[in-house]
């Protein structure tokens, strides 16, 4: 190429002035100029020619004409350096191609001949060279020996990066509302971090109350292990504390333990006492046992009614919240209840305790054993009492304070509910016995009816009579009983202010006591003589008690 451009620079110049204005020897085109219009189309000939030809032509050389080309048609070289690159630019780039591709210079060399007679032998050599295949080879070795880096300083930074630290201690949540059974426990806990955990192991064991200090002696612990953060515990005791703690483990380590955490299992079924139960026409009072050793936060009493065909109704009321042992219903009369009672505590409801069966049909009550004398002795049922003619040792006279000491007497645990209470007594003819009704402060150590706390009626066997007396405070009316009464009715009205006295048999009244009882009394029965006294309740009421 390099040649071609020296031809191109050898043509003669035009002797003959140019015949357009302004242009003459001082109108010439710079030679800068004139070099850049033969160099344009020398290159462009010289690349069609040779991308035909071939293929492996080296974009390298091309390339760097092409910038030759364009810093000097762009501007970037001024007018003084155009000249002195112009030549010198592109023979260094391409001259490491046209060494190795092109015949040697000497054979390029032709005598001197007119400018057209050159140029088409230079088109005619060039066209000949076209038609060889060039081998182009780069003297540069692509092989590369690149030093092998040390990276075990930055793999162990990165292994430390990648570390995953060791969980964080769990916090065990509070025992939630019915989360438990009487024999599992749910418990839930919360891992207060972002902390990567791969499972988790809840370890429990029951609290007891008279644990040894020697830990050979200690419950022993169970553990669960669990992928989520709750977990239900089975197996378990009825009515029990657990103590309970969970850690968390991944790939590093084991957290620490959490805080200890108290759950409880539902408690045992109440027992109801039957015999210190009672119920008048409008109410009930119940009575039951806890049977738990843990706390009970409080009772849930359930009631249904009985069809007058023993049928159970399918509706069943509850009253909650029941903070002591003993709960007084309202009920409607004349009706019969199914009732139960269910503790509860933080882990939830009992089961149901046995059923009991309450009417309203009239006063219902049981003899309190815990008043009795001690020479008295009372019926399985709680309804009889008796005295018996065998003397007792001093020894079996063991009293308190509730317990009669003097008179030998009992008290009835009647419903405390203002209204109308009836019951009935029976007792035989050669009997000595003082029914009636007394505060429960009542004098232990005094008679039934000689102090102002208890009113009676007295029936007293002589060899001539039989005789009754009506006692309040130690005194009595003169009244004279001609028929003596064995069942004898007893009426109490609390609006009134009444007691009452009847002969069932006859229907017929005999006293009545009129004042205004201040506090809740009760039944009272005591027996002067060796004999026998039955209770008969849950008795609706005759008309012709309460007129």
């Amino acid at each position: 190429m390099a040649m071609m451009m020296m031809m191109c620079l050898r043509r003669k110049e035009p002797s003959k002035r140019s015949s357009r204005p302004g242009i003459g020897c001082k109108g010439r085109l710079p030679r800068w100029r004139t070099l850049l219009v033969i160099w344009r189309k020398s290159f462009s000939l010289w690349r069609r020619t040779l991308a035909v030809r071939s293929r492996t032509w080296s974009s390298t050389t091309m390339t760097c004409c092409r910038r030759c080309l364009s810093d000097m048609t762009s501007g970037r070289l001024d007018w003084r350096r155009r000249r002195r690159a112009s030549w010198r630019l592109c023979t260094i780039s391409c001259s490491l191609v046209v060494k190795r591709s092109m015949p040697p210079r000497s054979s390029l060399r032709r005598p001197r001949r007119s400018t057209a007679a050159g140029t088409k032998g230079f088109f005619s050599r060039i066209k000949e060279f076209a038609k060889d295949e060039v081998d182009l080879t780069l003297s540069t070795r692509l092989e590369f020996d690149t030093p092998l880096a040390d990276l075990s300083d930055v793999k162990t930074m990165m292994d430390s990066i990648n570390v995953v630290p060791a969980p964080s201690a769990p916090v065990i949540n509070p025992q939630m509302p019915n989360s438990a059974t009487q024999t599992s426990l749910r418990v839930c806990w919360s891992l207060f971090s972002d902390d990567t955990v791969e499972y988790y192991e809840l370890y429990y064991r029951p609290v007891l109350e008279d644990t040894p200090v020697d830990s050979t002696c200690a419950p022993q612990v169970s553990k669960v292990k669990v992928k989520e953060t709750h977990c239900t515990v089975t197996d378990l005791l009825p009515d029990a504390q657990y103590e309970l703690w969970v850690t968390a483990t991944n790939t590093t380590g084991i957290s620490p333990a959490s805080e200890k955490a108290l759950y409880m299992t539902v408690p045992s079924p109440p027992v109801i006492k039957q015999r210190e139960c009672s119920s008048c026409p409008e109410a009930a009072m119940l009575r039951w046992e806890s049977g738990n050793t843990n706390p009970v936060d409080s009772y849930t009493v359930d009631l249904s009614e009985v069809g007058t065909d023993g049928t159970e109704s399918g509706v069943t009321e509850s009253i909650v919240a029941v903070p002591t042992c003993q709960c007084l219903i309202q009920l409607q009369t004349g009706r019969r209840y199914l009732i139960s009672v269910r503790a509860v505590n933080i882990g939830g409801p009992s089961d149901r305790s046995d059923v009991i069966t309450v009417s309203t049909t009239g006063t219902f009550f049981r003899l309190v054993e815990d008043t009795a004398h001690p020479c008295l002795s009372l019926s399985e049922d709680g309804f009889t009492m008796f005295y018996g003619d065998e003397e007792l040792p001093i020894s079996a006279m063991a009293l308190d304070d509730r317990t009669f000491n003097r008179c030998v007497a009992v008290l009835g645990d009647l419903i405390p509910v203002r209204g109308r209470h009836y019951w009935e007594v029976e007792v035989d003819d050669g009997t000595e016995f003082r029914i009636g009704v007394a505060y429960e402060d009542t004098e232990r150590s005094s008679y039934l009816g000689a102090n102002a706390t208890s009113w009676c009626m007295r029936h007293i066997v002589t060899p001539s009579r039989h005789k009754y007396e009506f006692l309040h405070n130690g005194w009595s009316p003169d009244l004279r009983i001609t028929v003596n009464p064995v069942r004898i009715g007893v009426a109490l009205d609390y609006e009134m202010g009444t007691l009452s006295f009847f002969n069932v048999d006859l229907e017929q009244h005999l006293h009545t006591f009129n004042g205004h009882f201040q506090n809740y009394v009760q039944p009272c029965f005591s027996l002067d003589n060796p004999g026998a006294l039955t209770v008969h309740n849950s008795i609706e009421a005759p008309q012709y008690t309460f007129i």
